[in-house]
């Protein structure tokens, strides 16, 4: 290839430059795409990634607002403890 003055196109005039950058982009992609399969891997395997046992409340939801409502006086003493009974079976 020759352009308006009898020079060659060659490395030097910064078409290399975008070579260059084509490299660098695939690369990047590359490293990315192995970090996303990395990640699900060890977060859907079973007994792989973190050893953390699954959030389980201390007491169930109901309870809670059981407690609250006896603390609160909406219900008695005698309603609390029947409704705990149905709660526990």
């Amino acid at each position: 290839m020759w352009d308006d003055h009898g020079n060659r196109y060659d490395m030097m005039d910064g078409s290399g430059a975008m070579l260059g950058f084509g490299v660098l982009v695939l690369v990047l992609l590359v490293v990315a795409l192995i970090a996303v399969f990395a990640n699900l891997y060890l977060h859907l395997s079973p007994g792989r990634g973190s050893a953390a046992v699954p959030a389980v409340p201390a007491e169930p939801e109901a309870r809670r607002l059981l407690d609250r409502r006896l603390a609160l006086g909406e219900i008695s003493a005698e309603e609390y403890a029947s409704v705990r009974s149905v709660l526990e079976s």
